[in-house]
């Protein structure tokens, strides 16, 4: 990983400007997104579904586009043909798993500007395609506009949730606002993460987890000296009314029912750690 950085770094990649990622993160696009939305030049926009792409996205906002096949509502080809009547401009790259059955041949043959990732587990080699794209894409590209390195926040969330899927959206829709994120699927390793000394300034947790649920992990947070204060939204699909009293209790600073707009949900975080 630091090799990688460290090649990327040497290659003076500095100048690209925004890249729109559509599909649900797994850990073989984890690596590559983290190190676009740590560069201080890449703005990054996740996009979960060719819905909310369409809806918005918009129009020559991105340099690059990846399109993953676990878009979960439209065809992987289908979307990629949309997309590109959508931007005209931007590079399209199609990413898929080896055994998706993705003919790259001829994704490339019917979307113009594009080429194809197949994703390697544990290797970075997939990223330094992506990065070698980037580079030598052609003049109006991502190499020929600058612009200020974004001001990165020092806000931290610790997000708990036990359904990694859920918890990988969460993850990624605080990262491209801006917030760092600690992710874990269970309240036993948020209470390790913050005995070892981690100091997030806002903690989001599943009510409904194994083992330990949410009022159980928020009781043995505020045993914890440092941690008394520390605002906690519950984020749940539980509807109970007993439940919901809790909170005052707990000094719980929010309850989140599911599903919520995006827009609202980061509003709230935006008041309660600005």
């Amino acid at each position: 990983m630091l090799l990688l950085l460290h090649q990327l770094i040497n290659k003076k990649i500095y100048n690209y400007e925004k890249i729109a990622i559509i599909g649900i993160p797994d850990k073989d696009l984890d690596d590559l997104v983290q190190k676009l939305e740590h560069h201080p030049q890449a703005e990054v926009m996740i996009f979960y579904t060719a819905k909310q792409f369409y809806d918005e996205y918009n129009r020559g906002s991105a340099d690059a586009i990846l399109i993953d096949s676990s878009v979960p509502d439209e065809h992987f080809l289908d979307l990629a043909k949309n997309v590109r009547k959508t931007d005209k401009k931007a590079l399209i790259i199609g990413v898929a798993k080896g055994t998706d059955n993705i003919d790259k041949d001829r994704f490339k043959n019917k979307i113009s500007n594009s080429e194809f990732l197949y994703k390697v587990d544990n290797n970075s080699s997939n990223v330094t395609q992506l990065f070698d794209w980037l580079e030598n894409k052609s003049s109006g590209g991502l190499l020929t506009r600058k612009k200020e390195p974004q001001k990165k926040t020092a806000k931290t969330i610790l997000v708990v949730d036990d359904f990694e899927n859920t918890l990988n959206i969460i993850e990624y829709t605080l990262k491209s606002n801006g917030y760092d994120v600690i992710g874990v699927l269970s309240g036993k390793e948020a209470l390790q993460k913050l005995q070892s000394g981690a100091e997030p300034d806002l903690i989001i947790t599943d009510l409904n987890m194994p083992e330990m649920d949410g009022f159980q992990l928020i009781e043995a947070i505020r045993k914890i000296p440092e941690h008394k204060e520390t605002p906690v939204f519950i984020l749940t699909t539980d509807f109970s009314f007993e439940k919901k009293m809790r909170p005052k209790e707990l000094g719980i600073t929010s309850w989140i029912q599911k599903p919520y707009k995006i827009e609202e949900f980061l509003d709230i975080i935006k008041r309660t750690i600005s």
